[in-house]
């Protein structure tokens, strides 16, 4: 998927893969997520029973994080996902140089 992803144009397409479940990620799961971005692009976006709240998207996931996300783009999506899943809690997303 991440060969696919990087394949398309960077001027004409900005890509992200979803993956969703309706269970929380294991481990595992997590890590095979993590390979999808590479420093300078951020392709993955988690959603899953935490993110997925009926009512409002993220909500559970705040909650029980205690970051603040913002999730009103793909791109901000995917930095969200980056917070949650795979950066350090100590690491700000916004002084990377992600685009």
């Amino acid at each position: 998927m991440k060969r696919i992803a990087e394949s398309l144009p960077t001027k004409r397409f900005e890509t992200f893969i979803i993956l969703s479940q309706i269970s929380l990620f294991t481990d595992d799961e997590i890590k095979i997520a993590k390979t999808l971005n590479d420093q300078y692009h951020y392709h993955a976006i988690l959603l899953s029973t935490n993110e997925l709240e009926p009512f409002y998207l993220l909500g559970r996931a705040k909650d029980k994080s205690g970051i603040e996300l913002s999730w009103s783009s793909p791109k901000e999506m995917a930095k969200s996902t980056a917070q949650l899943y795979f950066l350090p809690k100590e690491v700000d997303v916004d002084n990377k140089n992600i685009e």
